[in-house]
């Protein structure tokens, strides 16, 4: 949901989406109940930094109307994404790995719809 070149530039936004991505990709690998759950806890914690953020592609809207609703847009997807890293952590903590690995599988449409939405085309 950033831009390369913010990811580059090292924004505030770019360094938590970076940290939300590296506990995400640990998670795809992870088979430890324990080790799952606070990955999930540490993509939670990026997510809600990523909540105060705006994308640059937000950002620089000039018309209020069109940038007010992309940023609720913004927002209500990142929301929706801390909820799906608690339903992670509940799998996790029930020993559940099957369902962890289902809803971590499921994140890869929300992240190609976000990237889709909120990315400037390279």
């Amino acid at each position: 949901m950033v831009s390369k070149a913010e990811e580059k530039k090292e924004t505030p936004l770019g360094k938590e989406m970076h940290a939300m991505n590296d506990a995400y990709k640990a998670m795809r690998r992870e088979k430890d109940p324990v080790k799952g759950a606070e990955e999930a806890r540490e993509a939670q914690a990026a997510v809600l930094k990523c909540l105060q953020e705006l994308p640059s592609t937000v950002s620089e809207i000039a018309d209020p109307d069109a940038k007010a609703k992309a940023s609720v847009k913004y927002r209500t997807m990142i929301a929706k994404l801390y909820i799906s890293f608690c339903e992670i952590e509940d799998a996790y903590m029930a020993k559940d790995l099957a369902k962890a690995e289902q809803l971590i599988g499921s994140l890869r449409e929300a992240k190609k719809e976000g990237h889709d939405a909120f990315m400037e085309d390279e």
